[in-house]
C-alpha cells in the first residue's frame, strides 16, 4: 500500500498516476523466481514487475536474516555492478559482496512506498522507501534479467532527513 493511500491529505490521494508502466503491489511470493521456459522478451510487463518485486522482498529478507551470501547472490556476477549507500561506493561485484557479507542481521523494515517500472525488456527499476529503527531510507535498484533470474546491477540507498514519501 502506498503511503499516499493512507494519508488524510486529499491532494495526495487525487494526483494522477504517471503515464509510464508502473505497478505498485505486494509480492506474490518471497522467493526469487527463475524463468527458463520464457525468454525475457516474452514476459509481460506485469509478470516481470511481479518477479522483481518478489526478488526485492527476498533480498530484504536475506538482509533481515543476516545472510550476506544470499543477499550478495541477488547482485549480478559482473565487474560493472555498483552500489552507493551510507557506507560509500562499492564498485564491482567483489566490493558489493565484501560489504553484504560483513553485515549483521537487520531489523525488519516498514515498507512505506514501493514501485517498479519497466525501463526496457529485461530491465526494471525498483523504488522503495523503508523505515527501520526510526531511520527512513529510499532505495533504488536496477534489476536486469540474465536469462535465468533477475539480478541487481546497480543499487543506491540514501537516508532521508525529511521522510516525505514521493507520490
Amino acid at each position: 500500500m502506498r503511503i499516499a493511500d493512507v494519508r488524510e491529505d486529499e491532494t495526495l490521494q487525487t494526483q494522477s498516476p504517471p503515464t509510464f508502466a508502473t505497478v505498485t503491489r505486494e509480492p506474490k511470493t518471497t522467493e526469487p523466481k527463475t524463468t527458463e521456459p520464457k525468454t525475457t522478451e516474452q514476459k509481460t510487463t506485469e509478470s516481470a514487475i511481479d518477479e522483481v518485486i518478489a526478488c526485492a522482498h527476498a533480498y530484504e529478507q536475506a538482509l533481515i536474516d543476516g545472510d550476506g551470501a544470499a543477499a550478495a547472490a541477488f547482485f549480478a556476477d559482473a565487474d560493472d555492478v555498483s552500489r552507493f549507500g551510507p557506507e560509500g561506493a562499492q564498485l564491482g561485484r567483489q566490493a558489493v559482496v565484501a560489504l553484504r557479507t560483513s553485515y549483521s542481521p537487520m531489523v525488519t523494515p516498514v515498507w512505506l512506498d514501493e514501485q517498479a517500472r519497466l525501463l526496457a525488456p529485461g530491465l526494471i527499476v525498483h523504488l522503495a522507501v523503508l523505515q527501520r529503527s526510526g531511520v527512513t531510507v529510499q532505495r533504488t535498484q536496477v534489476w536486469k534479467h540474465d536469462g535465468s533470474a533477475w539480478r541487481i546491477h546497480h543499487a543506491h540507498v540514501s537516508r532521508l532527513a525529511d521522510p516525505q514519501v514521493p507520490s
